[in-house]
């Protein structure tokens, strides 16, 4: 059902958001920066999943969506990167840790808080099968208290 909102743009006037967060601990650095993030630091990461759907899909429980639905993906963020050093493709340092045998993941791009809500964006919509009437609208990223960045749907 879509109405007209105040400013004359259709809505729909039935649309729910559900956020689940989960956070993992890494640390990056990126090779083109001219200042700080240049070096190796870390941060406490907060991935925070937003899914928008129109109706409740589960009159008995009241549910558009199960968070519990999003633990496979969950599991593989933390797998994949929590006590990681995340860092560009070449990077010589990323190279000396890996071969001491340190967790190391090595991406195409450089690691900013903006490209890895991206990829973890992409990640999710392949790896998990929303129905119909449920998709992800925002996949946000906090590093630290006072800074993150966000992947919208557009």
């Amino acid at each position: 059902m879509f109405s007209w909102n105040y400013r004359g743009i259709w809505y729909n006037k039935n649309m729910f958001t559900l956020t689940k967060s989960f956070h993992f601990a890494a640390a990056h650095r990126l090779l083109h920066h001219a200042w700080v993030c240049h070096n190796v630091h870390g941060h406490n990461f907060v991935v925070t999943l937003t899914l928008c759907c129109e109706e409740i899909a589960d009159t008995k429980t009241g549910f558009t969506y199960d968070h519990k639905l999003l633990k496979p993906f969950i599991l593989f963020v933390e797998e994949q990167y929590d006590h990681a050093f995340l860092t560009e493709q070449w990077d010589e340092i990323g190279e000396f840790l890996q071969n001491k045998g340190h967790k190391v993941v090595f991406f195409p791009f450089p690691p900013s808080t903006e490209l890895l809500a991206q990829h973890l964006a992409n990640d999710f919509n392949h790896m998990i099968h929303l129905p119909d009437w449920v998709f992800l609208q925002e996949l946000h990223i906090q590093e630290t208290p006072t800074a993150g960045a966000s992947w919208r749907r557009g």
